[in-house]
């Protein structure tokens, strides 16, 4: 575990003090009790942010933020809270959990996992001397890890994960890797449209791309040069061994399995959603599984009707992607999708657990049509 001090910590690649602490909780009186100890630590950077972690797409902390303090309430999934603190907070930035919860059960589940969790009731003056002595990087924080894993070659699975990690950058604003299986053809600098020398190669503020060399993925997060809170896995898998598959589901967070209309590619989904419940079933982890269509060609005779593929899977489809019958000549253009790219935003936002509202898509809808017949 790597010890960071509560000061003069210093950030190597800029050159500036990370001296930072921020608090993120919707309860304000919590706020100010907590800045009340961290100053006590003579600490006096404090960023309050009135925000609840488990509801906020997003959280901006400056590139000065050392360590930040997070408000759970009574919420005791200690997944889904590892998750957004995947999601939300630098790899290089300490964390501490406080909460409502009075369970010394919860308090060894995240300690184990390398995370300080203290009862605002019973703890929360304990955090002055914490600070003193300094919060550990819990170093077994890894990214939130996506794979997009493709059913069949030509079904447009490195186009849709670039597509896909660009979104996923716009909306959490965090360091985000695309990072190339090597169980197909590494055609990402095609896609790109940008040379791929380095291991790891800068491509857009906030995201970048790599080819994998590895043969296990878990000896790529675990590079000290990996530092990205998000890491999409492009990689086909209709010619991979089932210990491939079975590693490739429990590293990830998440996964979304792409198909089409073809009958290989649905034999390949149907055969990976049974792995994927068997592992499931056996392990007891938190994996979300979303089923992707992607309708790259015209349907023709020799191939699947939509309608149809639900039920020869036994599971529904998240996410269709319609064929789109024109599109602009550059693979990385923002706009390849028209306006079929919410379509992306979507997927993006189910990847990330983000909830989209279509009440309130209905209401704004509603109130356009009513105002264009007044």
């Amino acid at each position: 575990m790597q010890l960071i001090l509560s000061k003069d910590t210093i950030n190597k690649k800029n050159n500036k003090i990370k001296n930072t602490i921020a608090i993120i909780s919707n309860r304000e009186w919590l706020r100010e009790e907590t800045s009340e100890k961290v100053r006590l630590a003579d600490i006096n950077d404090i960023k309050s942010i009135d925000e609840d972690i488990f509801i906020v797409p997003k959280i901006n902390l400056s590139d000065k933020t050392i360590g930040a303090i997070i408000d759970i309430g009574n919420n005791d999934d200690i997944e889904k809270t590892l998750d957004l603190i995947k999601s939300h907070i630098p790899r290089d930035c300490w964390c501490v959990l406080v909460g409502d919860i009075d369970s010394i059960s919860i308090a060894q589940q995240f300690i184990q996992r390398g995370i300080l969790y203290l009862n605002i009731k019973s703890q929360l003056s304990e955090l002055t001397q914490h600070l003193l002595k300094g919060i550990p990087i819990e170093s077994e924080r890894k990214a939130f890890f996506i794979s997009i894993l493709g059913c069949k070659g030509g079904i447009g699975t490195t186009l849709i994960s670039y597509h896909l990690a660009t979104a996923i950058t716009q909306i959490k604003q965090s360091p985000t890797l695309l990072l190339q299986g090597n169980n197909g053809s590494q055609d990402l600098d095609l896609v790109t449209e940008k040379k791929m020398v380095t291991e790891i190669t800068e491509y857009q503020n906030n995201l970048s791309l790599m080819f994998c060399k590895e043969q296990k993925i878990a000896d790529i997060d675990g590079q000290r040069e990996i530092k990205h809170n998000f890491i999409v896995f492009d990689q086909p898998i209709h010619n991979a061994p089932k210990e491939k598959l079975t590693d490739y589901i429990e590293y990830s967070n998440c996964i979304i399995i792409l198909l089409d209309n073809s009958m290989m590619s649905v034999r390949t989904a149907k055969g990976f959603i049974e792995i994927y419940e068997r592992f499931k079933r056996d392990n007891r982890k938190a994996i979300r599984l979303l089923v992707c269509l992607n309708e790259s060609r015209a349907i023709t005779r020799d191939m699947l009707d939509t309608s149809d593929i639900p039920s020869l899977l036994g599971r529904k489809i998240d996410i269709r992607i319609p064929f789109i019958h024109k599109t602009t000549e550059s693979l990385s253009d923002k706009n390849y999708f028209g306006r079929k790219k919410i379509i992306i935003t979507k997927l993006a936002k189910y990847t990330l657990g983000i909830t989209i509202d279509l009440s309130k898509k209905r209401k704004s809808w509603l109130r356009k049509f009513l105002k264009g017949n007044n």
